[in-house]
């Protein structure tokens, strides 16, 4: 990073948020903060947002720049798409499935799809639901799924799970869904393992 800001300039500005009396809170950029440190810049570019931003407002900000990175791991992308997701839906709540904007009365609050997720991060609104469905694997299967090698690879060993449990994923709060998915893990683990022989 040092090397391509001493060669190109800082392309992307910082995100700070002014938290007043000179004081300001980083919210993106620390990679290139670091960088910039190291290579003694007095002065850095950045976009400042106002003081008073919600929470909400700044792990949305630096999910979306996170997402922008080239050099995320494929679990890094699934889960900060699934998040920035369920953080839009919590700020703007939640619009129903299958309801139109149109057919919505006015004034009232219109809320937020995962389509408006797909469009706000230039995706297929399919792929946000398949990344969402992922994030949700690593969590109940961080073996099987959290360790693959690729998306393909998860996505495929996902596939073999829900058509050998005949289920999509569900709570893991209900211990009958635990032991169901320990079967599941188990017996998926040593017939479909995408892990390299000499890795077992």
């Amino acid at each position: 990073l040092k090397t391509s800001i001493e060669q190109n300039g800082l392309i992307q500005p910082l995100a700070v948020c002014d938290l007043g009396a000179g004081r300001y809170k980083l919210l993106a950029g620390g990679r290139r903060l670091r960088a910039l440190a190291d290579l003694k810049w007095n002065e850095v570019p950045c976009h400042v947002f106002p003081q008073g931003l919600e929470e909400v407002d700044q792990a949305i900000l630096e999910l979306l720049e996170n997402t922008d990175r080239k050099d995320l791991e494929w679990t890094e992308v699934v889960k900060s798409r699934s998040r920035i997701d369920e953080l839009m839906k919590q700020k703007h709540g939640e619009l129903a499935q299958g309801t139109k904007r149109t057919n919505l009365e006015a004034g009232k609050p219109i809320g937020w799809s995962t389509t408006d997720t797909a469009k706000l991060l230039g995706v297929d609104a399919r792929s946000i639901t398949r990344d969402k469905e992922l994030a949700k694997a690593i969590e109940v299967f961080p073996e099987e799924i959290g360790k693959a090698p690729t998306k393909v690879a998860a996505q495929q060993k996902l596939e073999r799970i829900k058509a050998e449990s005949g289920m999509p994923l569900v709570d893991t709060s209900d211990p009958s869904t635990k032991e169901m998915q320990e079967v599941i893990r188990t017996k998926l683990w040593y017939l479909m393992d995408w892990r390299a022989k000499a890795d077992k």
